[in-house]
């Protein structure tokens, strides 16, 4: 499918780091010719005729600018932290018209899951801990989900306990220095699942073959139980079928070269089948 544009448009208020950095890439790489960092808002002043590149789900002042582009129908490209080894930002992800992948497809070979030296773990069934990790407030305003960190949690421990007496582990976000060499997944000791809505979070676990309760499913909708209410009859998903999420995943995450040199972009449009054109 072919889609046609007037401008290719960088929100004035994106992070003026890597948001910035990493949306002009991807920006440029379309057309150098119809490229254009705009300094108005993207709220008022962005039209039909216009492909947006955004700089990740919190990378704006605005966190419902996302669902803001939907309501409006105007396309958008997010730029986000990849999938896998996403606590060292070296691998950026692009979707398009979504904040991040809902659907595993394609065939994909290995080579690039074997070259992060993160081995997928043999499914575990015999935790005894429940482990909630909350997401960070910025979280629930992108998924417009009117509710405070502290009262999900305190929900999330009182659903958890209508249906087992296991023990529960909490985590809340914290500073990156002190996340530790693979994010949370060095906490995994003794975890019979995890339960969050961050979804880059939850995948990681999955490959550390711990099940998971991904309460806001995206990509793991076919890979992990969504209800906490399937707590005791949680999914386990096959290495065949593990296999071929990451082999997806780490195949539609991308290099700062690949972002550059257009690779990053070309793979993304194969991915949704589409074609972007100036008009």
């Amino acid at each position: 499918m072919n889609k046609t544009y007037s401008r290719v448009v960088v929100p004035k208020d994106l992070d003026t780091g890597t948001s910035t950095e990493t949306s002009t890439w991807i920006a440029k790489n379309i057309s150098r010719e119809f490229y254009l960092p705009m300094v108005v808002s993207a709220d008022a002043d962005i039209t039909k005729d216009d492909l947006v590149i955004l700089g990740g789900v919190g990378g704006h002042e605005d966190p419902r600018i996302h669902q803001k582009l939907e309501a409006k129908g105007i396309d958008y490209i997010n730029v986000e932290k990849g999938y896998c080894n996403w606590w060292k930002p070296k691998f950026w992800r692009l979707t398009f018209n979504e904040n991040q992948v809902t659907e595993i497809k394609g065939q994909w070979d290995n080579k690039r899951f074997t070259a992060f030296n993160m081995p997928m773990r043999p499914m575990k069934k015999d935790g005894e801990q429940v482990y909630i990790v909350a997401p960070s407030q910025n979280g629930f305003d992108i998924y417009d989900l009117p509710i405070k960190v502290d009262d999900w949690i305190e929900q999330t421990v009182t659903e958890v306990k209508k249906y087992t007496d296991r023990p529960i582990k909490i985590r809340r976000k914290v500073p990156k220095k002190a996340r530790g060499s693979r994010g949370f997944c060095d906490t995994l000791d003794n975890i019979y699942c995890v339960i969050s809505l961050h979804t880059m979070a939850v995948t990681e676990v999955l490959r550390e073959g711990i099940p998971v309760i991904s309460m806001h499913p995206g990509v793991l909708k076919n890979y992990s139980s969504n209800k906490i209410s399937q707590i005791n009859n949680l999914y386990y998903p096959s290495d065949t079928e593990r296999g071929k999420l990451f082999n997806c995943l780490t195949n539609i995450q991308f290099t700062n070269q690949e972002l550059v040199d257009g690779e990053a972009l070309e793979t993304m449009c194969d991915y949704y089948g589409i074609k972007i054109l100036p008009k």
